[in-house]
């Protein structure tokens, strides 16, 4: 194998690195390289998303599980009550609608772009990428003082979290060859 085709088993296509971006955007955006960014990460990262959601449908892809996605389904009405009660003014219905969108282009983005076990391992590595990323920044110290373990500008769970992640999956990665089981799956 040469070291083209061994990079290329790393590095996730950009439909899966969009999905990464988006989960990690608001942990990113608090950063100081990012919080200059003239619009909001998340809804610039979310409205990529979205887009290669949409060209994914046009071109074909079709949710390979109605049972997942009636569960999902499910969960969100359990978010009915809570967003019927916190929506007394136009800021709190902004809020509740944002996470909701959010939640949902969060949920479904798998169930578009997840096609058989080696896509589910791409989008795991677009995950490890990012969280590469916020443990990388953090341990080199990005802050000072009680900020030094802050990576990318999220707090010291996320950093925890997101080196923990790295850990597994590169030691899952490199330990098995091939697509991760869905077993161990769970376990990252």
């Amino acid at each position: 194998m040469n070291d083209r085709a061994a990079l290329a088993g790393w590095v996730p296509p950009p439909r899966f690195l969009a999905v990464g971006a988006f989960l990690f955007a608001g942990d990113m955006k608090a950063g100081a390289l990012l919080a200059r960014v003239p619009v909001d990460l998340t809804l610039l990262t979310g409205s990529i998303l979205a887009c290669v959601l949409v060209r994914e449908w046009i071109r074909g892809a079709r949710t390979p599980s109605r049972a997942g996605l009636l569960l999902t389904g499910i969960w969100y009405l359990t978010f009915v009550p809570g967003a019927l009660g916190a929506a007394g003014t136009a800021y709190a219905f902004q809020k509740v609608a944002t996470i909701f969108t959010f939640s949902l282009l969060a949920s479904l983005a798998p169930f578009v772009l997840v096609r058989e076990d080696r896509d589910l391992d791409r989008l795991l590595a677009a995950v490890a990428l990012f969280s590469l990323v916020i443990t990388v920044d953090g341990l080199l110290g990005a802050g000072h003082g009680l900020e030094r373990l802050q990576g990318a500008g999220g707090g010291t769970i996320s950093l925890g979290r997101s080196a923990g992640y790295v850990l597994l999956f590169g030691f899952l990665r490199l330990t098995r060859p091939g697509p991760l089981p869905l077993l161990t799956l769970a376990a990252t």
